[in-house]
């Protein structure tokens, strides 16, 4: 490639991530509030919202008395939920 197909490639390259960028907002602005597409936006709902997946885990864990597995869950909900209060 010459110079010239350079330039072109990395122009190219840039107008298409402005488009995707275009394209994601105007999916979000339409459909946000329809589609569970939310984008975590801190730390502390990013958490959150493992929490309520591991307390969701455990809780079928528990049903299935597969307690070993159980523990593991329950060790990393309380690692979490540390690191939740220290923000």
């Amino acid at each position: 490639m010459g110079l010239d197909n350079d330039n072109e490639f990395i122009n190219n390259d840039k107008i298409l991530n402005e488009l995707a960028d275009k394209v994601f907002q105007r999916i979000m602005d339409r459909f946000s509030d329809i589609y569970p597409l939310n984008i975590l936006s801190n730390e502390e709902e990013i958490i959150a919202s493992e929490l309520a997946r591991l307390y969701t885990v455990l809780s079928m864990l528990e049903e299935k008395e597969e307690y070993l597995k159980a523990k593991i869950i329950y060790n990393k909900i309380r690692r979490l939920e540390r690191k939740l209060e220290q923000l």
